[in-house]
């Protein structure tokens, strides 16, 4: 069963994994000659 904590649990570790993203989206910015 999945319970409330185990959703949590995953919601926490998107917002640790989805951190780093903002460099890759100034780099996705970046042109791809570069």
């Amino acid at each position: 069963m999945i319970t409330a904590a185990d959703v949590l649990v995953v919601l926490l570790d998107r917002r640790v994994t989805d951190q780093p993203s903002p460099d890759q989206t100034a780099s996705d910015r970046r042109p791809a000659s570069a």
